[in-house]
């Protein structure tokens, strides 16, 4: 994998992804916008009315998962910035600027104070290295980076596709994971206890 930005926590709740494409902002942004695109390079399956005010719907590959990551397109500025406000508070914001030779990419999400992740420490990667009142579970930080790896290769023509996604979370759900996703969910376990903003809580708060 080489040498990888993780990235960087604006506040205990909002964490800041930074990559770079070679490709223009118009290339990236259908990918970032359109379900189709992103079941392939992200996780299947999602739903999205691709305008300001629409609807959307992701499972991030848990379809059995009771609780609904849907939500309002809350801003919708082709190609520079889509960002989806889910119901519970939460957004999952992309921010697009054209450099030299392509695009800088800022992919932001943020949780509401308030909102708990469901008890996942059983399984790899669903611990909460910041403590119970935060919501940054490394596998799933992880699963970002790599989605976001991934989108360089879907943009230029040569995969992932959704066929591969659903095999990956296939896997996932049997427990198998790939030799990079644990490398970076270790790599994402020490940075959230090393750098979150407020330290490491030890109760819920």
């Amino acid at each position: 994998m080489g040498t990888l930005r993780l990235g960087t926590f604006i506040d205990r709740y909002t964490f800041r992804y930074e990559r770079e494409y070679p490709h223009p902002p118009e290339r990236l942004w259908e990918a970032l916008t359109d379900a189709k695109h992103m079941d392939a390079w992200l996780m299947p399956k999602n739903r999205i009315e691709a305008r300001l005010g629409g609807r959307f719907h992701f499972t991030f590959g848990q379809e059995d998962d009771p609780r609904e990551w849907s939500g309002t397109v809350a801003e919708f500025t082709p190609p520079e910035v889509v960002d989806f406000a889910y119901d519970n508070g939460g957004h999952m914001r992309f921010e697009l600027h054209p450099i030299e030779g392509g695009t800088r990419l800022y992919f932001i999400q943020s949780f509401s104070p308030d909102f708990r992740q469901d008890d996942m420490s059983h399984k790899a990667g669903g611990d909460l290295p910041g403590g119970p009142d935060t919501p940054w579970r490394p596998g799933f930080m992880a699963g970002f980076l790599i989605g976001l790896i991934d989108l360089d290769a879907y943009v230029a023509g040569h995969g992932p596709t959704v066929k591969d996604q659903e095999e990956m979370v296939e896997r996932t759900h049997a427990g198998v994971h790939g030799s990079d996703w644990v490398t970076l969910t270790e790599a994402y376990r020490k940075l959230v206890r090393k750098t979150i903003p407020g330290g490491v809580s030890k109760a819920d708060q």
